[in-house]
This record gives C-alpha cells, structure tokens and sequence, in this order.
C-alpha cells in the first residue's frame, strides 16, 4: 500500500463554456511527482472540479491512502457533509430534485469507499505552490479544450519544478495577473493589458503607466536589453522568471523574454475631436488589421474612435501590431448613436469607405475640412445605422481584386487626407 498527497483543481472560461482540470500527485515515499490534466468543450466548473478529483484517485490503487488538496467548497461540501444524505434519498437534494453532477458523485463516491481517503480544503491563490501551479495547469488545459474543441483528453502540461527558481517561490499572483490578461474579460475588469517584446516595453517605458513586469536570463544578452531593465526597474518591479514559466504566460510566438503591465490609457471623445482627421472602425474585428490601422493612424496624427463590434483595442495582438503607436494615440470607445452625436456637435464631416463604383473617388473627396472617415467589418462593411449618414468615397481599382484589405485601404485614404491638409 502507498500513501500519497494530491492537489487538485478545475477551471472553466465563461462557465459554461471550455474547462480544465488538473492534479498533482506525489507519493509520499519516494517524492516522485505526477501531472495530469485534460478538458471538454462544454463543461462547468464545478464539473471540472470533480473530474480533478475522480481522475487523481482512478491513478492511485484501492488500497493506497492519500491526503488531497482541494479549493473547491463544492467538492469539499458534497464530500464531508451532503452525499450520505443524498445517498439516503436516491440522490435527491433536500428540495427533493435531483443532484447536480450525479454522474461524477456516484463515481467519486465509489473510488472514495476503495481507498483510504483524507480530504482538505485549502483556500485559493493563497500562495501554496502546489495549489498555485495545479491552478495554472487546468487553466491551459481549458484554454487548451477552447482552442482545439477537446471533448475529453488526458494529456501532460510541463513540470512543477519551474515554479521556483534559484531565488525562492515564484510571484505566483502577479503571474496570475498576467495570464488572466490574455481575455478581453479580465483586461476589462482589471483596467490592464500586457505589451511584450523589446520594443513595445521601450515605448512602454515612455509613456505607460507600468505596474510591474517580467523578464528571463535568456533576455539579458545585449547593451540594449540591460540598459532597458535598469530603466524599467528605476520605475516599477520587474521579476525575474525562468523561460520555462515566461512560456506560461507569453503571448508571442517567438518571445524575445520581457514583458511589462500596463495600466489601460483612452482618451476622452472630446480630446480625440481635436483632431482634424479620425480614423473611425465599425466592428472591424481582425487584431492584426486594427494593430496596422492604429499605426498608421498615429504616425499621420489622427485621433481614432472604435465602435461596438470592433476588437479590443488592449488585446495582445493589437498592440503588437501597433508597434508602440498605442502609447501615443488619441483613441477612444464608443457607441454608434454616440459617435453620430460627437460627429454633428463637433462639425465633423462623416465619410464611410465603400465598394461602391457610384460613390465619389477617395482623392476627389474634399479632406481639408474636419473630417472622419468610417472603415467596416471586414465582412459586411460599415454598418446600415452609420452608412445611412455618410458620404461614401472608394477607392478605385484597375486589377481584378474584388477589394482591398481595410487595414491597406485605410492606409490609402489616411495617407491622401493627410497630402491634402498640407
């Protein structure tokens, strides 16, 4: 008979929606230590939870005692205080309708009464390593499931051993920060966003309001990156973490191993009506295509207004593709009717961009007056509600592309608005 200890823990992105689950079991006489995670599709958390828990005991024999770690109280209540009553009932809640999740109790239920069994609650991101990282791991595993459409899948996700380094325990909560950023949901509801690479943490640096930051030794290997870090760390903490865990949380393919957190910056309507030219996106949704946009934007000095359905302005990809223009744009969020309003109060003339052959060419367009010019949905265009009081303006084209890609387009008519301001 073996004695174990086992961490365990589930995640769910939206919940319902894509989920995760992951354990850490270690046998107590060798040290050795096990991972194992997987996901589904269309799950719950609580469901998640669970299947931690059914998973870590189905690699254990009957027999073997082990002690297990969990943060759920659905998991630890349903264990210690509901399910004798509900097996007493048929498996009915006090309400007399049936448990939730019954599938997974009844199993649970079954390994339990096999081995010998300890459960403890232990709260969450407390700063337990094991917790902390089995958390991390049925977080990828959801992402994982989101990302290839995984109905059930057991699969391994790295090693504990890189959540500490040479230094001690690893900034856990500001890593956690970090990765929740990669959802527009968590950049919302923390007013953050994450720039990575040299560059962007150069420019950062310049104009951002930096919380903190993250960078590995691999980094280090110019005058460039060390003079960069002595600047950072002048202004805010910056942490140092083996590439193994910069991995966890980076969003580049190929990450250069330094990225800041920065506090999310728009500016007001009124400041970017200042500006004598607006570049105005109608739920245009490609990362890459607005990145492009809102640079070519700041580099010809027109302020930007995104409309609703346009992507996050703070995703990770935008503001790469922005190559710094972020830090130094006048942009802002609004609605349509919004927008209109701003447009009239302020004697802006509005212009959507158009397929249309009937309407005027973007270069006979007088741009010398106050001027915003309305760029649509990759798909469908500009949206009826903005169409309807604009002019429209095309660009014409003498090869035989049915249209030209919006961020190129916008590049177009910038470029000649700008020619004729000057």
């Amino acid at each position: 008979m073996k004695e174990f200890t086992i961490y365990t823990d589930g995640s769910c992105i939206n919940n319902p929606g894509p989920g995760g689950w992951a354990a850490i079991i270690i046998d107590n006489a060798t040290g050795e230590r096990e991972e194992i995670s997987g996901g589904s599709k269309d799950t719950t958390n609580n469901r998640m939870e669970l299947l931690a828990v059914i998973a870590a005991l189905r690699k254990i024999s009957a027999g073997d005692t082990a002690e297990i770690f969990t943060d759920s109280t659905y998991v630890r209540n349903g264990l210690t205080k509901w399910m004798e009553n509900w097996k007493k009932t048929g498996w009915l809640t006090t309400n007399r309708k049936p448990v939730m999740n019954q599938d997974m109790w009844r199993e649970l239920d079954q390994l339990v009464s096999e081995r010998n069994i300890d459960f403890k609650w232990i709260r969450g991101h407390n700063g337990n390593t094991f917790n902390e990282w089995c958390d991390r791991l049925a977080f990828a595993a959801a992402q994982k499931s989101q990302k290839l459409g995984i109905v059930r899948e057991d699969y391994p996700l790295g090693s504990t051993d890189t959540i500490i380094d040479g230094k001690g325990e690893l900034p856990t909560a500001k890593l956690k920060i970090a990765r929740k950023l990669q959802l527009k949901k968590y950049r919302t509801e923390l007013k953050l966003f994450v720039a990575e690479g040299l560059r962007l943490c150069e420019m950062a640096l310049q104009s951002a309001d930096i919380q903190f930051g993250f960078y590995t030794e691999e980094f280090l290997k110019t005058d460039r990156a060390d003079k960069l870090l002595e600047k950072l760390s002048e202004v805010t903490t910056m942490y140092k973490i083996p590439i193994e865990t910069f991995d966890k949380i980076r969003d580049t393919q190929t990450p250069q191993g330094i990225m800041v957190i920065a506090a999310q910056k728009l500016s007001t309507p009124k400041t970017v009506a200042k500006k004598n030219f607006v570049v105005v996106l109608d739920g245009v949704q490609d990362p890459g295509n607005v990145g492009t946009i809102l640079r070519t934007a700041e580099a010809f000095d027109c302020g930007v207004i995104l409309l609703e359905g346009a992507v996050d302005i703070f995703n990770p990809k935008v503001v790469r593709a922005t190559m710094g223009a972020i830090f130094n744009l006048a942009v802002t969020e609004m609605t349509s009717e919004d927008f209109l309003k701003l447009m009239k109060s302020s004697k802006f003339e509005v212009t959507a961009a158009t397929l249309d052959d009937k309407a005027e060419i973007y270069f006979d367009h007088d741009f010398t007056k106050k001027s915003a010019v309305v760029f649509g949905n990759e798909a469908d265009g500009v949206s009826e509600k903005i169409f309807k009081s604009a002019k429209k303006i095309f660009i014409p084209m003498t090869g035989k592309a049915e249209s030209l890609n919006v961020a190129t387009a916008a590049a177009i008519i910038v470029s000649e608005a700008a020619r004729q301001k000057k």
